[in-house]
């Protein structure tokens, strides 16, 4: 299953990112860096590096995992946007960076329709609702407390423009509660912190909590979804809370690549077809 995966991965690679066939017989001919917007950790950071592991294993090359958190992964994001797009840098992405944050942030120092071409899909997860042992039962009792004190239950959610960010807002506004949301830099900080009953709440992947909950360290108050979730039939659904009314909120993975496009073509007068020389958007 390893070699299919990497085969597939490289396929991609060779179709969407490398700009001449030359380029594509000898990739990866360098180290390759995977940048990683989240803390190490995390399931997003083990997924990342299980994968770069297998790569390495089967190309030759070290596949490197860059930890580069900050901004909700506009600093990782904006590292490979502006690397030369020979394959060598990825961003192991989240919506976050390909779609969220160009709408939470007044400027980015990138473009996510222009400046990525996207390589693979490496993961998705439903969100949840979580809560320590000593925070509240069920989803029902969690909105009870903060009506009862608007604005003094404090959740958190892994960075602005997060699917968990979105989950939590979304329940402010469906159900008119108000919550004190505190921005983690991912899951694995913010496990610690429910762990340590130093949080009572977070929205974030059920990947990041799902073994915790198994060992009863955390409680699974719901999945953002109008049904239950395949994988996890015990944990409600919020669809009679109106989170989530017809689909799931998933949190999703891919890898993206720094993107080129032509801007010039010429004929030779030695061959018919035409030869491109291609350039960094935004050069």
């Amino acid at each position: 299953m390893a070699r299919v995966c990497s085969a597939v991965f490289a396929a991609a690679v060779v179709a969407l990112l490398l700009p001449s066939a030359a380029s594509s017989q000898t990739w990866p001919n360098r180290p390759v860096t995977i940048m990683m917007p989240q803390p190490a950790g995390g399931i997003a950071d083990l997924l990342a590096r299980g994968t770069a592991q297998a790569l390495s294993a089967e190309f030759g090359q070290p596949f490197i995992v860059e930890n580069r958190v900050g901004a909700s992964g506009n600093l990782a994001a904006a590292a490979v946007a502006k690397s030369v797009p020979d394959g060598s840098a990825f961003l192991f992405a989240t919506q976050a960076q390909v779609a969220f944050n160009k709408l939470m942030f007044a400027s980015l120092p990138y473009d996510p329709a222009r400046d990525f071409v996207p390589v693979i899909v490496a993961g998705k997860s439903p969100v949840v609702f979580v809560a320590s042992m000593n925070g509240p039962a069920s989803l029902a009792a969690m909105i009870e407390m903060a009506r009862a004190k608007p604005g003094q239950l404090t959740i958190g959610q892994t960075g602005v423009g997060s699917m968990s960010h979105v989950a939590y807002e979304l329940l402010q506004l469906k159900t008119g509660i108000v919550l004190n949301g505190v921005s983690y830099k991912g899951g694995a900080p913010m496990a610690t912190d429910l762990l340590g009953d130093h949080l009572p709440l977070g929205s974030d992947l059920l990947s990041n909590f799902i073994t915790l909950a198994k060992e009863n360290k955390v409680r699974l108050l719901a999945v953002a979804s109008a049904k239950r979730f395949g994988d996890a039939p015990d944990i409600p659904p919020s669809r009679k809370k109106s989170v989530s009314r017809s689909r799931r909120l998933h949190g999703l993975r891919s890898w993206r690549g720094p993107a080129l496009r032509p801007t010039s073509c010429r004929r030779s007068t030695r061959s018919p077809t035409a030869t491109c020389k291609a350039k960094k958007p935004g050069n």
